[in-house]
């Protein structure tokens, strides 16, 4: 499962993607700039030439291509983009589910994994329910009852998944001694039946 981290971008949406796209016109004008005058001084072949070019715009592509894989992500939330008066509700919030997900990773698979991954989805809904109604709020709103239950009962089940985490983790730290153990009687009676069965060093069949 790929589990979603939320990051809080304290801008809005379109500030950014002006000054990623100013930076990336600038970053492919200077590169081109710059292998046009490569290919104006060195007079390469044919081939050389589009490569350099193309090398040229490459830093403004990435700097495009990073953009657009940022604002595809659904982890990402512009804190401007909201409702002034949601914003600490968005933060708790994004900050639990954020807990939630490194509970997950610091868990081996198995039924508690399984089921920690459920509640980060649950989470991640809630999360995701929460921002969607801020964005469209008007700037003099605040949460509403609804959202405000979902925050404290995120906040519960952050508590509770803490303490199912912990106790996973105590027994996953005694297992290894109780199966020693039960391994180690197993081969010490194991070895008792041995030394009772095996034939005496007297024994007169075995002169």
């Amino acid at each position: 499962m790929e589990l979603r981290h939320f990051h809080l971008v304290d801008r809005h949406p379109d500030a950014e993607r002006f000054d990623a796209l100013t930076l990336s016109f600038l970053n492919a004008m200077v590169g081109l700039a710059f292998a046009a005058l490569v290919v104006g001084l060195t007079q390469p072949g044919a081939i050389v030439s589009p490569i350099l070019f193309a090398a040229g715009v490459t830093p403004g592509v990435f700097i495009a291509a990073r953009f657009l894989l940022r604002r595809g992500s659904n982890g990402v939330i512009y804190i401007r983009h909201i409702a002034p008066g949601w914003h600490s509700t968005v933060r708790a919030m994004t900050e639990d589910a954020n807990t939630i997900q490194t509970f997950i990773e610091h868990t081996p698979s198995g039924p508690i994994f399984d089921h920690l991954c459920d509640v980060h989805r649950a989470a991640s809904a809630a999360v995701s329910r929460c921002v969607a109604r801020a964005e469209v709020a008007s700037d003099t709103s605040v949460p509403d009852t609804a959202i405000l239950a979902d925050r404290d009962e995120l906040q519960r089940l952050v508590v509770a998944a803490q303490k199912l985490r912990i106790t996973h983790e105590n027994t996953l730290l005694r297992r290894p001694l109780d199966e020693l153990t039960e391994k180690t009687d197993r081969i010490r009676s194991v070895l008792e039946s041995d030394a009772l069965t095996a034939p005496s060093s007297t024994d007169p069949a075995r002169r």
